[in-house]
């Protein structure tokens, strides 16, 4: 028998509806989380990398901090282009890209700064040397519908 309310009527809660609210509730978590940047690095295989790539994951992580993102939400990667080609062809030439994605409630004003910031650190990190070098970076939105998260803590 369903459970009685205050009014006396039947209170049945529909698979659906259960549905509904946990989207619902899924949202407003997606809403209320600070930030969640993703960002990939692709670079031509005549760049050197100043250092490891760790210590580049670490500045830029660093830098977008500036920028009031949680350092844990930050998730990098970085993909060296073994075959690539620049221009014309040049062996001179090279290219150093960054995206960098971000739920799509970020003002303008957040995405232009951020991206600033990015090429700035990837000038710093990469040694060009007499290398004619592209830098650029795409600062991408994602979707807030379409993005969906969960993580795992392992438990002591």
């Amino acid at each position: 028998m369903p459970a009685m309310g205050a009014g006396s009527k039947p209170v049945v809660e529909s698979v659906d509806a259960r549905r509904r609210g946990a989207t619902l509730a899924r949202q407003r978590e997606i809403n209320d989380t600070p930030r969640m940047p993703h960002i990939t690095v692709e670079y031509s295989a005549n760049v050197e990398i100043g250092g490891d790539l760790q210590r580049l994951f670490i500045a830029i992580h660093e830098a977008l901090a500036r920028l009031d993102v949680q350092i844990d939400d930050c998730k990098s990667r970085a993909y060296r282009c073994d075959d690539s080609r620049v221009g014309a062809g040049g062996t001179g030439r090279a290219f150093v890209h960054a995206t960098l994605a971000v739920l799509d409630r970020r003002s303008p004003a957040f995405q232009r700064e951020a991206g600033e910031v990015l090429l700035a650190t990837l000038q710093q990190s990469f040694a060009t040397g007499t290398l004619d070098c592209d830098f650029t970076v795409e600062v991408r939105p994602m979707r807030t519908e379409g993005y969906f998260k969960a993580r795992t803590v392992p438990r002591a």
